[in-house]
């Protein structure tokens, strides 16, 4: 779909049927431009692992980043790089890490889950809330990438939710939509998206 890289599950979640069998969130199988490979870690921190040595080999390509890298389309072993030419250096890339987290069923490590624990009754908010800090601790893992390399100033940096509240720990379902315009389609999924832009001048 124009994608040079595409890490994806399965479905639409980790752990549908259409995904594969055994995902759970942690140490899961994901295909890789649609070649099944074995990760370790959290699904999201592992997306973001991806997306960050994505951007990071990108760098070394255009001549920056932080590892120096090298220039004029060759890779770490000085062989030519058939995908990366000269003309490839000063042309921009396109990074999309649509995380499958925050979705049920909420799997998030304990660490993540404990910081909401005794500030909701519901086990499934806890984890929710959890997940959505994993979400937020790897955006900043990210924009400290981009820094790193010195690419945040020449980055647009853009943030963006979709479906908003879940109807877990005390929310309705009816909460998720509020808000919702009556052009959008009605009242399937909800529409409380935050969004984000960071573009220096």
């Amino acid at each position: 779909r124009g994608f040079g890289t595409a890490v994806v599950h399965g479905g639409g979640g980790i752990g549908q049927q259409p995904d594969w069998w055994g995902n759970d969130y942690f140490d899961d199988t994901y295909r890789v431009n649609d070649v099944p490979r074995k990760f370790t870690g959290y699904c999201t921190d592992v997306f973001f692992d991806e997306a960050m040595e994505f951007i990071e080999e990108t760098a070394a390509f255009r001549g920056g980043g932080g590892n120096g890298g090298s220039e004029g389309g060759e890779d770490d072993d000085g062989d030519e790089n058939e995908n990366i030419d000269d003309d490839d250096n000063d042309r921009p890339f396109f990074c999309y890490i649509p995380t499958n987290a925050p979705h049920s069923p909420f799997n998030v490590e304990s660490n993540y889950r404990d910081m909401y624990a005794d500030r909701t009754s519901s086990g499934s908010y806890a984890r929710f809330l959890g997940m959505i800090t994993n979400v937020d601790d790897n955006f900043g893992r990210l924009r400290s990438k981009l820094r790193e390399l010195e690419l945040e100033d020449d980055t647009i940096l853009i943030f963006m939710s979709d479906n908003g509240q879940v109807p877990i720990g005390g929310f309705s379902g009816e909460d998720r939509n509020k808000g919702k315009e009556e052009d959008d389609g009605g009242g399937g999924g909800g529409n409380n998206r935050g969004r984000a832009r960071r573009w220096q001048a």
